[in-house]
């Protein structure tokens, strides 16, 4: 698949820490306690939420069907 077609299917991945993101990350705090949780992003991309949670927690683990994003999150 070229990359004119990921970008059709799988979306536009989101290059800086809006926000928005920062609001979403501060809700879950809210409600769950990260301290020592286990957290695993369905989703990841390019693993930005992945590294905001690795700021409360260490056991954090991002997947995604496109392999290139991971291998960039890595």
């Amino acid at each position: 698949m070229n990359t004119a077609d990921k970008t059709i299917v799988l979306g536009h991945p989101s290059y800086v820490w809006r926000a928005g993101q920062e609001r979403r990350f501060r809700l879950v705090q809210q409600y769950v306690p990260l301290e020592g949780a286990r957290v695993l992003d369905v989703g990841c991309g390019l693993g930005l939420y992945v590294r905001r949670f690795r700021q409360e927690t260490p056991q954090v683990h991002g997947v995604d069907v496109d392999a290139e994003r991971v291998s960039a999150a890595s």
